[in-house]
């Protein structure tokens, strides 16, 4: 072997070492370690979004009157794309419960947003954070982030990525919410 062959088997040697090494860290921390979200359990940062049906989702005016959840999501993203379904499913399932559901797009215009939803079928108030803002208000560093707001305006429950019984944790998570929350059902 000369020595360019030598190199390109030394890189491609590294590369695969360095990609064992961050699936490792990522398998460490997503089943052994990180602990609950820094938000869980503090007050829900406020913020004010447009839906992409040009309604205002503002989430002061929810405190009090209803559990949130919120799916913070890009169209772009497997995982997501995966999400969204089980989202919209959690939507449709407490539709008579007071219970508010919107997906938070983060990034991408609200003709892209409203493309891949229209094209997925999905029933699912969308709004559209733009540049990213309210994602950073909720400590998003992976998408999808799903948080589940009391109607106290506390963080009670926030998924990050996509787990094994995505849609039966999103659903306790809610219905813990609705038992635990302010003025009952």
């Amino acid at each position: 072997m000369d020595a360019p062959e030598k190199a390109s088997k030394r890189t491609v040697n590294t590369l695969w070492i360095v990609l064992g090494l961050a699936l490792l860290a990522f398998i460490g921390l997503r089943f052994f370690g990180g602990g609950p979200h820094p938000l869980e359990g503090k007050a829900a940062p406020s913020f004010t979004l447009q839906t992409l049906e040009g309604e205002t989702l503002d989430l002061a005016a929810l405190k009090g009157e209803k559990v949130i959840l919120l799916d913070f999501w890009a169209s772009w993203c497997p995982p997501c794309r995966k999400g969204l379904p089980v989202v919209a499913g959690i939507a449709r399932e407490f539709e008579d419960r007071p219970v508010a559901v919107y997906g938070i797009n983060v990034g991408e215009s609200p003709d892209q947003a409203r493309a891949f939803i229209e094209k997925s079928g999905l029933d699912l108030a969308v709004a559209a954070d733009t540049d990213g803002a309210v994602a950073s208000k909720y400590g998003v560093r992976g998408i999808p982030q799903t948080v589940v707001i009391g109607r106290d305006g506390i963080i009670t429950d926030i998924h990050v990525g996509l787990s094994l019984n995505f849609d039966g944790k999103l659903r306790s998570a809610v219905e813990e919410a609705l038992q635990s929350g302010a003025g009952g059902e």
